[in-house]
C-alpha cells in the first residue's frame, strides 16, 4: 500500500518546484514554464519521476533563481515617463 506522505526527496524536490513556480516563475521561458508545472503536477499526484527529470528541473530552478527578472528596465521606464 502507498503510504500517504511524500518521503524526504519527494519533498525536497516539492518545495524546489513550488518555491520556483511561486518565486521565479516570471523568469522562466515557455517551455520551462511548461516542463516545471507539469513536474509538479506529476510529484502531487505521486507519480514517477526519473532522474533525468529531476535534474533538468533543479538545472532550471538554479538557472531562475540566478538570473535577473526579465522587465525591471520596462518598468522603470514607464514609471520615469509617468513622472
Amino acid at each position: 500500500m502507498l503510504s500517504s506522505r511524500m518521503d524526504k526527496s519527494q519533498y525536497e524536490l516539492f518545495n524546489v518546484l513550488n518555491d520556483t513556480i511561486l518565486l521565479r516563475f516570471d523568469r522562466l521561458t515557455p517551455w520551462e514554464k511548461n516542463f516545471i508545472t507539469e513536474l509538479h503536477h506529476k510529484v502531487v499526484t505521486r507519480q514517477l519521476i526519473s532522474i533525468k527529470q529531476k535534474q533538468l528541473a533543479l538545472k532550471i530552478s538554479m538557472k531562475a533563481y540566478k538570473s535577473k527578472k526579465k522587465n525591471v528596465g520596462v518598468v522603470v521606464n514607464k514609471f520615469r515617463t509617468l513622472t
